[in-house]
C-alpha cells in the first residue's frame, strides 16, 4: 500500500495527476444540523424514483430517472433531484480541503452539489477556475480547473441523470469529453468517491476503454474504502485499485478516517519533496519481478 501511495505521490510531485471525484465522497461532508440525512447515493435515488413512479420492476437508476421524465416531465425530475440533495444542508468538511490542496492538474466531478467549489474557496494558497458549461472551457487552460461534467446545483442544467442523457452525452457535450480525454493523455487520473456499482464510474470507465482501448489506456488510480472484490464486475481496466481496507490503513476505522490518513500521507510526501527537492524513495519496488541479483538488462524494461 505504501509503495503505491509513494508512486502516486511522485506523480503529484511532477504535477501530472488529475482528480475525478464521485458522489460517494459527498458522504464525507458535514451536516448543518444533526437531523439532516445522509446525501443520497444511487441506491437512494433509485428508491425515490420508484416511489415517484408508484410501481416499477426496474432497478437501474438511469432507466428509472428516464421513466420519471417520461411520466412527469424534465422539470419535475430536476425538482426531485433538488429536493433530495438540498445542497445548503451540507458543508465541506476539512477532508475536502485536504483533498483539494494536493497539486492536481485538473479536478473533474460528476457531482451536482457545490461542496468542492465551496471547499476551494477556503484554500488561501490555491485558486480554482470553475467550469460548469462548455463556454467556461474557453481560455481556461493553464489554471487548475474544477470541471463539473454533469451539471451543477441549483441551475446549471441539464443534470445528467437519465439513460438517454448518458447515451447522447458524447455528442451534446463533446468539449467536456474531449477535455477529459486530453487530460487522460497528459496525466494520470486518480478517482475517489466511486463504487463498483456507480453508474458514473462504469459509464466513464467504459468510455475510456472504448475510445482509448484497454492496451492504450493510461493507468488510473482508484482510491476506495471498499474491498477489491466489490469492483469485480465493474470492468475496471488499466488501473490500480487502491483498496484502503486491508490491512486497516494506519488503524483507521471509518471511511472518513481512512481517506484522511491516505490524503495526509500524500500531502506529507509532497511537502517533503517541496522542501528537499528529492522525490526518490527508498521502497521495495516490484519485488516480485526484481531482486538484488537482477541484471541491468533485466531491470530496464521493468
Amino acid at each position: 500500500l505504501n509503495v503505491i501511495l509513494n508512486l502516486l505521490a511522485s506523480i503529484l510531485q511532477e504535477h501530472h495527476a488529475a482528480l475525478f471525484v464521485g458522489s460517494g465522497f459527498s458522504l464525507n461532508a458535514d451536516k448543518v444540523t444533526s437531523d439532516v440525512p445522509d446525501i443520497p447515493l444511487w441506491a437512494g435515488l433509485a428508491q425515490k424514483f420508484k416511489e415517484k413512479l408508484g410501481d416499477s420492476d426496474q432497478n437501474d437508476p438511469l432507466a428509472l430517472a428516464e421513466s420519471v421524465e417520461i411520466a412527469y416531465g424534465r422539470s419535475e425530475l430536476d425538482h426531485l433531484l433538488l429536493v433530495q440533495y438540498k445542497d445548503a444542508d451540507y458543508r465541506p468538511s476539512p477532508l475536502y480541503e485536504k483533498l483539494l490542496r494536493l497539486p492536481w492538474s485538473d479536478v473533474f466531478t460528476t457531482n451536482y452539489d457545490t461542496l468542492l467549489e465551496r471547499a476551494g474557496e477556503n484554500l488561501v494558497e490555491k485558486t480554482f477556475t470553475l467550469v460548469t458549461n462548455k463556454n467556461d472551457l474557453v481560455g481556461s487552460s493553464g489554471a487548475t480547473r474544477l470541471i463539473k461534467l454533469h451539471g451543477s446545483f441549483p441551475s446549471q442544467r441539464p443534470f445528467i441523470i437519465t439513460a438517454e442523457d448518458y447515451r447522447t452525452y458524447p455528442q451534446k457535450f463533446a468539449p467536456f469529453v474531449n477535455t477529459v480525454q486530453q487530460s487522460l493523455l497528459e496525466n494520470t487520473l486518480c478517482m475517489i468517491g466511486f463504487s463498483g456499482n456507480d453508474p458514473n464510474f462504469n459509464k466513464w470507465i467504459g468510455w475510456i476503454r472504448d475510445n482509448l482501448g484497454a492496451e492504450n489506456a493510461p493507468y488510473l488510480y482508484l482510491l476506495s474504502h471498499e474491498s477489491v472484490s466489490d469492483f469485480g464486475g465493474s470492468g475496471y481496466i488499466g488501473g490500480i485499485l487502491l483498496s484502503l481496507t486491508y490491512p486497516r490503513f494506519f488503524l483507521a476505522e471509518t471511511p472518513y478516517d481512512i481517506y484522511e490518513k491516505a490524503l495526509d500521507y500524500l500531502w506529507n510526501a509532497y511537502s517533503e519533496f517541496r522542501v528537499t527537492g528529492q522525490n526518490w524513495k527508498n521502497v521495495i519496488f516490484l519485488y516480485e519481478k526484481l531482486d538484488r541479483t537482477s541484471s541491468i538488462k533485466e531491470a530496464i524494461p521493468v
